[in-house]
């Protein structure tokens, strides 16, 4: 039987091929199920606002610095909402690149803070571009609020006032910024204790007043001189449910946002005017999201938050609506698999060749030498001085050569980098199989033989995925034909 086989070996028409391609997914922004699911995210949280930027018609904008503190930004949105601006971040001596890219074409900027956040450079070099400024900032964040909302009130009327704790109730006022956007209302921030708004030039009695946070952050005896209505839970997550629940009769289209870094929350508001920002985190409460169709991501919150967050939109079955949360899920296996398979018959017939049949041993030794190279995370046709017949034997055929015919074998090897997403769809599934199949057809183009080979009756893929999100694929060819 070893001599035998020492002459067939002599025999066979051994090709092999190996493609190693890195490449990187763009994010599948909608699934077209009874879910819609987007996402906004910059390379960090100036691209981010940029992003959002980029989503409005503007000629004024409104800038704030976030390095230290929200706080002065947290009225911003109100204005935001008068003046149709978007809110773009900057550092207190500098303009990023990706802010000052949206500030080249604007007319007039709003500067939230006293020097101490922006400095008077960062001004000087606005008004050298041609650009008016206005400077809005106080002694303090509750005045700057303050003088905020004199501005607005210069801009436009208004019918309510949104009151926050500005030292303890950041994210209370981040989760009205987007009804403080949409109705050009104020924010105006209080150490707890005590306010006066007597500064305001309107009427009081005419305006509605709420207060956002439980008492121990905004004291009773503020409610109760304002007349305002107190909306406030047992944490910033219940708060911000009760202020969607408040203020929006339809909140099927939200978005998504980091629950304790809140400046993308900040950004967002004025575009958010119809679409409220819901803040998670993983294992905050996420009941609100039930009544959820369409979400979009903003910023990069927790994978786990998101996904979360997704099981409660989806009734727990995100997989229903195309969703998987591991690109190795067996589903998106098979598709991958099928399709490949598909593509290889498809560019057979188109070539004028019989189309390859499915063969289980090939589909076995396949999978063992996926798994072999992702153990090792090395592609090749060769790990430990053996090929993947000399490593997996059992999945040799035995059987006698009729004579005048010969054996021929081929493998075809794939290699790639997917990206950690919060989750993925079969198209995910279907790009593995169409970049390696395209990769494969180049190759043919370069020489290689094996998608085309005349010999080949058979074929069997196999793939397996690192921790990494590397996936090593692997696809085996056999045939015993006569030349």
């Amino acid at each position: 039987m070893e001599k035998k086989s020492l002459e067939v070996m002599k025999r066979f028409a051994l090709t092999f091929m190996m493609v190693a391609f890195l490449f990187g997914f763009f994010a599948i922004k909608n699934v077209q199920a009874l879910v819609s699911i987007d996402e906004i995210e910059g390379s960090d949280r100036f691209e981010t606002a940029g992003l959002i930027a980029d989503k409005q018609i503007y000629t004024k904008a409104i800038i704030v610095n976030s390095n230290k503190s929200i706080a002065d930004g947290l009225s911003a949105s109100g204005l935001a909402g008068a003046e149709q601006a978007p809110i773009l971040l900057v550092n207190q001596d500098s303009i990023p690149q990706s802010t000052m890219k949206r500030l080249n074409s604007v007319e007039k900027v709003y500067i939230i803070g006293t020097e101490d956040a922006i400095s008077n450079s960062v001004e000087e070099s606005l008004i050298a571009m041609g650009i008016e400024t206005e400077r809005l900032g106080g002694s303090d964040r509750c005045s700057t609020s303050m003088e905020v909302a004199k501005k607005i009130i210069e801009l436009k009327s208004i019918n309510k006032v949104m009151i926050a704790n500005g030292y303890r109730g950041e994210a209370d006022a981040i989760s009205a910024s987007s009804i403080a956007a949409r109705d050009g209302a104020p924010i105006i921030l209080t150490d707890g204790g005590k306010l006066d708004l007597t500064e305001l030039d309107v009427d009081m009695s005419q305006i509605n007043k709420y207060v956002f946070g439980g008492e121990q952050v905004v004291s009773n005896s503020i409610v109760d001189k304002l007349g305002a209505v107190r909306l406030g839970g047992k944490d910033r997550f219940d708060t911000n449910k009760k202020i969607v629940q408040y203020f929006y009769g339809d909140y099927s289209n939200v978005f998504l946002t980091k629950g304790y870094n809140l400046v993308d929350a900040l950004t967002v508001s004025p575009i958010s005017k119809q679409k409220p920002i819901i803040l998670i985190s993983d294992g905050s409460d996420k009941s609100i999201l039930k009544k959820v169709k369409n979400f979009t991501i903003l910023g990069g919150p927790e994978k786990a938050a998101v996904q979360q967050a997704i099981n409660v939109v989806t009734g727990n079955n995100p997989k229903s609506q195309g969703i998987y949360f591991k690109i190795n899920d067996s589903d998106l296996l098979n598709i991958t698999k099928s399709e490949l398979y598909a593509q290889v018959n498809k560019y057979r017939k188109e070539n004028s060749k019989k189309e390859l049949t499915i063969l289980s041993r090939l589909e076995s030794l396949a999978s063992e030498w996926s798994k072999l190279m992702a153990k090792n995370n090395t592609l090749s046709h060769v790990i430990n001085g053996k090929n993947s017949y000399s490593t997996f034997m059992q999945y040799l055929d035995w059987s006698d050569i009729p004579n005048g015919y010969d054996l021929v074998q081929g493998e075809s090897i794939f290699k790639a980098k997917v990206p950690d997403k919060y989750y993925y769809t079969q198209d995910d599934a279907r790009q593995i199989s169409y970049k390696m199949i395209n990769e494969w057809k180049d190759d043919e183009k370069s020489g290689g033989v094996n998608l085309l080979h005349n010999g080949f009756s058979n074929m069997g893929f196999g793939i397996s995925y690192r921790d990494d999100f590397t996936v090593f694929c692997t696809q085996e060819f056999y045939g015993v034909y006569k030349p």
